[in-house]
């Protein structure tokens, strides 16, 4: 796992920086995804995913990276689909969210973690494999 704490304050990639949400992260689980509207928009974007790309319902499996991950949803449904799924979350308390719903799924072990703006992901994921990268 990469514990980076990279954070909007030091990117000097040039890009615009991300917002953390480390403050906000125990209120967005419970006010966003806490009822039956948070059910409502996990089934619209799975159903939404599903129709853009049906390659996640085939037996072929599929290398899926989730940039801005959040609560981890949307990832651990698609590594207990048998995907590999690299998260990435620039906010710790979202990624460690994540991490609890992978373990309770038992998919864990089976997920890339990144804990670093979206910007510098690709130099992450270069240092940990970068024989798996696609070539540019």
């Amino acid at each position: 796992m990469n514990t980076s704490t990279t954070t909007s304050a030091n990117n000097t990639s040039g890009h615009t920086a991300d917002r953390n949400f480390d403050d906000l992260a125990d209120r967005f689980e419970r006010k966003v995804y806490g009822g039956l509207k948070g059910e409502i928009r996990l089934a619209v974007i799975w159903r939404d995913l599903q129709a853009l790309v049906p390659e996640i319902a085939s037996s072929k499996k599929l290398r899926i990276l989730d940039i801005g991950g959040g609560l981890g949803q949307i990832a651990v449904k698609l590594a207990a689909l048998g995907h590999h799924v690299d998260y990435n979350d620039l906010s710790k308390e979202m990624l460690l969210k994540a991490q609890q719903l992978a373990t309770e799924h038992g998919v864990k072990d089976k997920m890339g973690w990144y804990h670093c703006a979206y910007q510098e992901l690709q130099q992450q994921l270069l240092q940990e494999s970068p024989q798996q990268l696609p070539q540019q």
